[in-house]
């Protein structure tokens, strides 16, 4: 699945589609408020409770 946001110079890939490595870098985590209890993020990257207002670029 791949989205576009208007007037945005990248495209978001759903990377769980892909089966490949590809190079790709997380930048953060959205929708953290919906995770299973049992699911822990084990990394410094940045959470956001629902999709950040100013996008996920940075």
């Amino acid at each position: 699945m791949f989205w576009n946001k208007k007037d945005s110079h990248s495209i978001s890939i759903l990377v769980g589609n892909l089966e490949d490595p590809t190079g790709l870098e997380v930048k953060g985590h959205v929708f953290v408020s919906e995770k299973p209890d049992y699911y822990e993020i084990g990394d410094d990257l940045p959470q956001f409770e629902q999709f950040p207002e100013g996008g996920t670029r940075q």
